[in-house]
């Protein structure tokens, strides 16, 4: 699935989402900036078949990597994902 394929209030759903985990990953990670990217089709990089984001943080000084191209330890993708999902369980996020 694409997101030419999702109904309005589908997309607004994402978009309300992606923006919640935005806030939860600045407010986590203490990062200079976020990307957010959605690929769609093969030729766009899009690896599997449905529709998702990603929320990339950022800090300055930081090269830009191919998507899916250098894997982070998975020691730090888990301390960084408690500390997201603490942000996104304080819902006086939102």
């Amino acid at each position: 699935m694409e997101i030419f394929e999702l109904s309005d209030t589908a997309a607004e759903a994402c978009m309300r989402m992606v923006r919640r985990v935005a806030l939860a990953v600045r407010a986590a990670l203490r990062r200079d900036g976020v990307v957010i990217a959605q690929l769609n089709g093969r030729t766009a990089g899009q690896t599997v078949g449905y529709v998702h984001f990603h929320v990339i943080p950022r800090w300055a000084g930081q090269r830009l990597r191919p998507h899916a191209r250098v894997v982070t330890e998975q020691a730090t993708l888990e301390s960084f994902a408690e500390r997201i999902r603490s942000h996104l369980n304080d819902r006086s996020n939102d």
